[in-house]
């Protein structure tokens, strides 16, 4: 019986209101804005150089290592090139303030998917359990977002991947997950909208996939074969269910056996 559902975060629970590129133009610029308060003498066009340079350093380490690295660690690095007279501790702290200031932008930059509320609030009436896996680069500021959208009230375990130096698709992140909540995978299913690194994830890990594809037609059927899956690096792979709405998930739940009583 299922007793848990564990969601992706972005392009699940929220929806991007542009495109990454363009969120992440605006954090680099708000950055430099509040940095030139704090005494930085570069151009804009300097310190985006600087800035670029550094992330996609640790962008081609990342893909190397399969994690996401934290992203203070970056601010850390990029702090220390803008502001070399500082103290550690003066560099330290600037370095989360940037990168807050970073985040802040990103989560304005988001908005709730369509009827995601209505969802978990069901899902809980149930019994069911919740929690949150990303893939993503600063947990503290992915809490603040579940929680300025009203969703933190639902999710029981949030897993940011920066947090446990392992990403989806590997399955091992899912496994943390499972640990934390205490259920086998077979108690669960997963619900995001990527092929690549939820539902080939999701699947690796032996757990029920749901494929989220805002307002595609529903396929509530029962689950597929899940025997061709033997890692999670296979491109082959189907979802067991797709919905066009978080608000079927319920409908999910019951044609796969409901929750757990």
């Amino acid at each position: 019986m299922i007793e848990a559902v564990l969601f992706d975060f972005g392009g699940t629970l929220v929806q991007p209101k542009k495109t990454w590129p363009e969120i992440r133009k605006e954090g680099v610029k708000a950055s430099y804005s509040f940095l030139k308060k704090k005494g930085l003498k570069k151009t804009f066009e300097d310190y985006a150089r600087v800035n670029e340079k550094i992330f996609k350093r640790y962008a081609e380490r990342e893909a190397a290592e399969d994690r996401d690295i934290p992203d203070i660690l970056k601010y850390r690095e990029l702090i220390g090139e803008l502001f070399p007279s500082f103290s550690r501790r003066e560099k330290s702290r600037l370095a989360s303030e940037t990168n807050d200031v970073f985040w802040a932008v990103t989560a304005k930059a988001q908005t709730p998917s369509r009827r995601v509320g209505f969802a978990l609030r069901k899902l809980r009436s149930v019994g069911l359990r919740m929690a949150v896996v990303s893939n993503h680069h600063n947990g503290k500021s992915l809490r603040e977002m579940l929680g300025s959208f009203g969703m933190g009230q639902y999710f029981e375990v949030v897993i940011a991947s920066e947090e446990v130096g392992v990403r989806k698709p590997n399955p091992k992140i899912f496994r943390i997950c499972l640990s934390r909540l205490r259920l086998r995978r077979d108690q669960v299913i997963f619900v995001g909208d990527s092929l690549l690194y939820d539902v080939v994830g999701a699947r690796a890990a032996g757990i029920i996939s749901v494929l989220y594809a805002e307002d595609t037609p529903d396929e509530l059927k029962t689950p597929r074969d899940r025997n061709g899956v033997k890692t999670h690096k296979n491109p082959g792979v189907v979802p067991d269910f797709v919905v066009g709405d978080l608000s079927s998930l319920p409908r999910v739940i019951e044609l796969i056996g409901g929750p757990a009583k």
